[in-house]
């Protein structure tokens, strides 16, 4: 926050220093600072209107035009954005957004000529430069130079950009036995590329006649009912039953599209959603806007950073009977939900599933809906439904028995709760939050402890400082009545997640077994600073005033 303080600061000021009339600059100072603190909180459209109530004298100044050209980025009005960058390069040509934005508008209208003189003269950050320059050579039609650019500057740094994008160029140009050995397995790209992979290399095996290769590969994909992309996944299943080829030609423009989503796809797994990640969902949305599948990532994006009004808008067209209206659904469901409207959200579900009875994905939607509501009967009526349907197909999740399970432990039905994560790790064996979840709890219940700690290790195999499994681990060796093992792992366990209540309670019951009761008695002051209210800090509370035995006592009373 003081980041963001300093930097409006500094944009204040320097507004208030520019050359000509300072008192005109303060008459619109007032919007010029709200649309800043706007844009910071990723609140674009009340930026827009802040801006929209600047004289048009405002947008002489180079500031105002960089903020004007963020809003409109953040919007998702493209035509604006790139009006705003032409206005801005002659006063600051340094300006990376403006920049890219124009490049990307040359892409638009093939001036492949003035973007590799451009690049050459001023070249951008890597990996875009190379993206821009690569495909900017593919569209003036020398495949060799661009494959050439690619191998370069990517495989010095050892990126898995090289493999995807020479894959691309080489599969467009017909060079199918190439454009597989450049792509690699797919075990070689990040988890949120692998599916962009598959399909590539599916339609490439597919083009060859290799069908049974093809139809191997396809069975990797992984997407659902309400996956945007499931259109053009079911088209390539079409395509392996028929046996007929699939045009992998590609432009220039649908190319640098593809690679800029990646990067966006990428830093979003990596680091969470942000204004950088929006900006390249954008730009990429500009040069393919056939690829529905980027207007849902700019709608998500825009909801996971709590814009959501404008979340809705890329979707908002996608009515019953569009391919892509499930995934709709879904995503509006979930923006209606975090305006505060579950009312709004639940109504969306019921009449899609009006629509499609037999949506397993939508059912399981409706089911995390409910649970959120606390409705839970109901919750578990809706994901049973989607787990019956799922049966006997390659649709059974891990996710849908894992909750359901939750649903039926919370209900205190333990042994459906027990058997629903069994079978969450049958579907999904190496899974470290199931396995932690059935161990703790397990150990909660002071049963099948031997099991319970097999099935924390394995947890903590997969992510040794994971602080909530390595309290799990502490909690199962107190349950064994290994007292001092047990200190040792939940004491670790404070130190990676601090002043979490619970962890500090199981520090207070083991020190208060082993007859420490003053050492107890202090975790429970420390737990109770953490978390005055609540069950939790209710049971602490009597613990601290009665003791441990009967403190417990009047709490299970009061339940």
């Amino acid at each position: 926050m003081l980041y963001r303080f300093f930097h409006l600061v500094r944009s204040v000021l320097v507004l208030l220093a520019l050359t000509g009339a300072p008192l005109k600059a303060q008459d619109f100072l007032g919007q010029f600072m709200a649309a800043q603190f706007a844009v910071e909180e990723y609140r674009y459209d009340i930026a827009r209107g802040y801006l929209e109530e600047l004289p048009d004298e405002a947008f002489d100044t180079p500031e105002i035009l960089e903020l004007a050209l963020k809003v409109y980025m953040g919007t998702g009005d493209l035509d604006q954005a790139v009006d705003y960058a032409d206005r801005l390069l002659p006063k600051d040509n340094d300006f990376i957004l403006a920049r890219i934005v124009k490049t990307t508008d040359l892409f638009i209208r093939n001036e492949f000529d003035a973007i590799n003189a451009s690049l050459d003269e001023n070249p951008l950050n890597f990996p875009l430069n190379s993206l821009f320059l690569g495909w900017s050579t593919f569209g003036e039609g020398s495949v060799e130079d661009s494959v050439e650019i690619f191998q370069k500057d990517f495989e010095e740094r050892g990126s898995f950009l090289l493999g995807f994008a020479n894959g691309l160029i080489h599969a467009s140009n017909g060079n199918l036995e190439m454009a597989l050995e450049t792509l690699g397995t797919v075990r070689d790209y990040p988890a949120a590329l692998q599916n962009e992979v598959l399909y590539l290399r599916i339609g490439i095996l597919l083009n060859q006649g290799k069908l049974d290769e093809a139809g191997e590969e396809y069975d990797l994909l992984r997407f659902s009912e309400i996956e945007p992309r499931k259109t053009p996944f079911l088209q390539l299943k079409e395509n392996l039953t028929s046996g007929s080829s699939i045009d992998l030609k590609i432009s220039p423009e649908e190319g640098l599209s593809k690679l800029l989503s990646a990067i966006a796809r990428i830093t979003t797994n990596n680091n969470g959603p942000s204004g950088d990640s929006l900006a390249m969902f954008g730009l990429a949305r500009y040069l393919d806007p056939e690829d529905i599948s980027l207007d849902f990532a700019v709608s998500r994006t825009l909801l996971s950073l709590d814009s959501l009004e404008l979340a809705l808008l890329p979707i908002e067209g996608i009515m019953p009977g569009d391919p892509y209206y499930q995934a709709a659904v879904g995503l509006r469901s979930d923006i209606y939900y975090e305006m505060g409207d579950s009312d709004k959200s639940l109504m969306i579900l019921q009449e899609a599933l009006e629509l499609h009875p037999t949506s397993i994905d939508l059912l399981y939607l409706l089911g995390e809906l409910r649970t959120n509501r606390s409705e839970m009967q109901e919750a578990v009526d809706s994901i049973s439904e989607g787990i019956e349907l799922s049966k006997g197909t390659n649709r059974e999740n891990w996710d849908a028995y894992f909750l359901r399970g939750q649903l039926y432990y919370y209900m205190g039905i333990w042994e459906k709760a027990e058997a629903d994560w069994w079978k969450s790790l049958e579907i999904s064996p190496d899974n470290a939050l199931v396995q932690n979840n059935l161990g703790y709890t397990l150990a909660e219940r002071n049963i099948k402890l031997v099991e319970a700690e097999e099935l924390i290790a394995a947890a903590l195999e997969a992510e040794p400082d994971n602080g909530y499994y390595v309290d799990s681990m502490g909690w199962v060796l107190y349950r064994q009545g290994k007292l001092e093992e047990a200190l040792e792992y939940l004491q670790r366990s404070d130190r990676i997640i601090p002043n979490q209540a619970e962890v500090i309670d199981h520090i207070a019951e083991v020190y208060w077994v082993m007859g420490e009761e003053e050492l107890a008695k202090r975790e429970w002051e420390r737990a109770l600073k953490t978390e005055p209210e609540g069950e939790l800090g209710r049971k602490i509370e009597l613990r601290l005033m009665y003791g441990l035995e009967e403190g417990t006592k009047r709490f299970e009373e009061e339940e």
